[in-house]
């Protein structure tokens, strides 16, 4: 569904009616994620936030942790992945520390030889 209609409805039915001719958004990620794309939609996004932190504490990267963990945080006051800077930048430091682990073994296993 549209998570405007949805948010909207509710501002309605529950005499918001500035709140509903303004259309705000719903400033929390995962609300917006929820009222957009369903169970499916929040899932996915729990995963792609907790991958790279769960990689992190695995290969001792406390930087991995430093920038997704605040994502959590910012999640909850603000809707990140719905402007193009936030999807960029999540988008870039995502897939930064997927690829770490990958990107350093083949320099672990030469010095361990």
């Amino acid at each position: 569904g549209d998570y405007k209609d949805v948010l909207n409805n509710y501002y309605r039915a529950n005499n918001l009616i500035k709140y509903a001719n303004e259309s705000y958004n719903a400033h929390n990620q995962f609300i917006q994620t929820m009222l957009s794309n369903g169970v499916l939609g929040i899932i996915a996004l729990i995963i792609m936030i907790a991958r790279p932190i769960n990689i992190s504490v695995k290969t001792s990267t406390p930087l991995g942790i430093l920038i997704f963990f605040p994502f959590i945080i910012y999640g909850v006051n603000e809707v990140f992945l719905g402007r193009y800077q936030g999807v960029v930048f999540f988008a870039l430091a995502h897939q930064l520390f997927i690829s770490y682990p990958n990107i350093l073994s083949p320099f672990v296993t030469m010095k361990d030889k």
